[in-house]
């Protein structure tokens, strides 16, 4: 189990009363938890990513935890839209999992 942080911008109330069923909130957009299990953490992402198609233009969700594999000791999940391309609308839901190398 491991420490996880969990920080939000600009999305809809629902995404922030979850991560405070599971997560202690400390600030506007700001979770906590201090021992998460890797199911319990798993689990929350894909509530997020199921959720995906509500984040607004300007919204976001990024979840940061300890990863002993990881070189920097970080596992780093990102949720991203990007919504325009060449004038075209282009709604694109990503999942990025990154394992953050050392700076």
């Amino acid at each position: 189990m491991s420490m996880t942080i969990a920080i939000t911008r600009n999305l809809p109330d629902r995404f922030g009363g979850f991560l405070a069923s599971c997560m202690l909130k400390l600030a506007p957009g700001t979770y906590v938890a201090p021992f998460l299990s890797k199911a319990v953490r798993d689990r929350v992402w894909e509530v997020m990513l199921a959720w995906a198609e509500l984040i607004p233009e300007e919204g976001g969700v990024v979840l940061v935890w300890h990863d002993e594999e990881s070189p920097s000791g970080l596992g780093l999940h990102i949720s991203c839209i990007i919504h325009s391309v060449d004038d075209d609308t282009l709604i694109t839901h990503c999942n990025i999992t990154k394992k953050l190398t050392r700076l």
